[in-house]
């Protein structure tokens, strides 16, 4: 598909006293190719905008634009609608049939090679093989749906995963999925801002990502301490209460 960034630079030209503001929204957008067209059409865009500092300066690097011609603007959520509710917590744990005591691992977005999720299972895998671990009663949501659906199906049947992994598909109430989870786990392996991060803080709850992309950018220096917490807090089996 021919992207709208590079689409609109060229109607530009039938109307070039019109200024073109053009938004990307990862470091890695398109591949080689479309950053060779972002290159090579940049002198018909008046600025370009990108999520993180890293997406900016993989831009600069990789000379899609120069450094003069592309800012910064993180994207925002509506505090007013990811928020933390204890009601709304209860209601959709019900609905899963979960009790109190199991703790649940949730992950959200598309099923494509940029979020890594084979990494994901793998980890849960050994999670359940560590000798560190003393708690089994977990689970782990997976909100999106995407090419890679069947191949992660069947590597969840391989790592005999079928009662502790569920794959949701694509879904409308991210909220309730979020204030019903113990846990926010992103892994992938590049993200241009990582909302879905910034949608979990809102909601309250801990995270645990990968350092892709503007991830550290949302969640903030020096919160890996977070991380040995929580691995405390499991070998105690009290990650259930966390609310």
């Amino acid at each position: 598909m021919f992207h709208a960034n590079i689409f609109s630079r060229f109607i530009r030209m039938l109307i070039p006293a019109v200024p073109l503001i053009c938004t990307a929204h990862n470091k890695n957008e398109g591949g080689n190719a479309r950053m060779f067209c972002y290159r090579l059409s940049d002198f018909l865009a008046s600025i370009t905008t990108n999520v993180s500092k890293e997406a900016v300066q993989e831009f600069i690097a990789r000379k899609a634009t120069p450094k003069n011609k592309i800012v910064e603007i993180p994207n925002f959520i509506n505090t007013n609608k990811f928020d933390f509710d204890i009601n709304v917590r209860k209601k959709t744990r019900d609905a899963f049939n979960l009790k109190d005591s199991t703790a649940v691992l949730l992950a959200v977005g598309r099923l494509v090679e940029a979020k890594d999720y084979p990494n994901l299972l793998n980890a849960i895998n050994h999670l359940i093989l560590s000798k560190t671990s003393n708690c089994n009663d977990f689970i782990l949501l997976i909100a999106g749906d995407g090419a890679l659906r069947n191949k992660l199906l069947d590597l969840v049947c391989q790592l005999n995963l079928v009662d502790k992994v569920f794959f949701l598909g694509q879904r409308s109430d991210i909220k309730e999925l979020m204030c019903a989870a113990d846990l926010f786990v992103l892994s992938s392996e590049w993200e241009g801002f990582g909302l879905v991060v910034a949608e979990a803080m809102a909601c309250e709850r801990p995270v645990v990502a990968t350092d892709s992309g503007g991830v550290k950018e949302v969640v903030g220096p020096h919160n890996d301490v977070i991380l040995s917490v929580i691995i405390f807090c499991w070998q105690r089996k009290s990650l259930r209460h966390l609310k």
